[in-house]
């Protein structure tokens, strides 16, 4: 079993409020959470409109299938609209 945990630093959607960035946070949550079956938690930047660190745990059966897990999940994020990730990082916790 291997427990993995992706931060991921990004601006997100084009709202000119911290309604509107509520409501893009909730909608990436709930696509992310249906496609991938994971955790994920907003870490930092709650008072920022446009800025947000995301934390993203998952658990699978062995460490390339987490490693495949991660890949795919910034592949989901590259590509979802309105998103841009400026940094992230991948621990593995177990």
């Amino acid at each position: 079993m291997t427990v993995g945990l992706l931060i991921i630093d990004c601006l997100c959607g084009n709202g000119q409020s911290l309604k509107d960035k509520r409501r893009f946070i909730n909608s990436l949550f709930a696509r992310l959470k249906k496609e991938f079956n994971i955790s994920i938690l907003e870490m930092d930047y709650q008072d920022l409109w446009q800025r947000s660190k995301l934390a993203i745990c998952f658990i699978n059966n062995s460490n390339e299938a987490s490693l495949k897990t991660k890949s795919n999940l910034l592949k989901f994020l590259e590509n979802y609209p309105n998103l841009t990730i400026l940094d992230h990082q991948y621990q593995k916790l177990y």
